[in-house]
């Protein structure tokens, strides 16, 4: 995707509290799988944690992280808190987003958090304390938040 100029995002959901149930579980992944556009590719990570390669530009990214959250929080109910992070996947760059860890400034966010991040641009990004910039997104519209 990246390599033919095409942007996009990594998708990062994860649960921020125990999910008891494989029910549960399942409606979770499906609203994700249903908010994910056209030529993504999904993975299950862990219980309640997945991955998806999605295409598309930032706006219309974010908006679909809104979506997606939203859908999580109905499927699963109000006791599931979720987290769902869209690491930017740009040309040349591509591995920094999957060894990018946002997880200080999601600490700091609501129960259920949406952001999008931007992986540290630097040429020295592989030594440790390169952190990404971090942007939380209104979880109702996936607009950034000032």
């Amino acid at each position: 995707m990246v390599a033919r100029g095409r942007t996009g995002a990594l998708v990062r959901v994860q649960a921020r509290k125990r999910i008891d149930g494989e029910s549960t579980v399942r409606a979770a992944w499906e609203a994700m799988l249903a908010s994910l556009p056209p030529g993504s590719i999904a993975m299950r990570t862990g219980w309640a944690d997945f991955d998806a390669v999605a295409p598309g530009d930032e706006p219309t990214l974010c908006a679909m992280g809104a979506t997606m959250l939203q859908g999580l929080v109905h499927v699963a109910g109000d006791a599931p808190r979720w987290a769902v992070t869209l690491v930017a996947l740009r040309a040349g760059r591509v591995d920094r987003a999957f060894v990018c860890d946002p997880g200080y400034d999601l600490a700091r966010l609501s129960p259920c958090a949406l952001a999008w991040v931007e992986p540290y641009a630097g040429d020295d990004w592989q030594q440790s304390q390169r952190y990404p910039i971090v942007r939380p997104l209104d979880v109702a519209s996936g607009k950034v938040l000032t």
